[in-house]
């Protein structure tokens, strides 16, 4: 693959940020798209099954080159890639059926909030780096904060 046109926007809100250094970070289908705007070249992460509906950059400057990519499908994965490098940090799965229509890092870069797309919209708080959920609520309308 040399070169995407377009990108996912019909069915997906979390869908194109700007890196640190300054490229864009985007999804089309089952591709996490990096676009170098001075050089006009893309590089891409494809390790996702299926349609990528959901991606979130991670803004602690710890973890600045971290994205979390979240797809449709039965298993519905959450893959956690370095933008930079493309290498795989880690694999969520098991929190959500039908898809991951949202995902957002914590304020310190170490967990990762995940929202699944399924009638119930579950939700799950990952140790991203762990693999591990933390929290994982399939109501989550019945959440009280305190």
């Amino acid at each position: 693959m040399d070169f995407v046109f377009g990108y996912r926007g019909s069915d997906s809100h979390q869908n194109l940020c700007y890196t640190p250094s300054g490229e864009v970070l985007f999804h089309a289908a089952g591709a996490g798209i990096v676009y170098n705007q001075q050089t006009n070249t893309q590089s891409f992460f494809l390790e996702h099954s299926d349609d990528i509906i959901a991606l979130a950059l991670n803004r602690c400057e710890r973890f600045s080159s971290v994205v979390a990519t979240g797809q449709i499908g039965k298993t519905a994965p959450v893959f956690v890639w370095d933008y930079v490098s493309k290498e795989t940090l880690s694999i969520l799965h098991g929190a959500h059926e039908v898809g991951v229509c949202s995902v957002d890092f914590s304020c310190n870069g170490k967990l990762l909030l995940t929202v699944g797309l399924g009638p119930s919209h579950s939700v799950a708080v990952w140790k991203w780096q762990e693999g591990v959920a933390t929290h994982t609520c399939s109501r989550p309308y019945l959440l009280v904060f305190m």
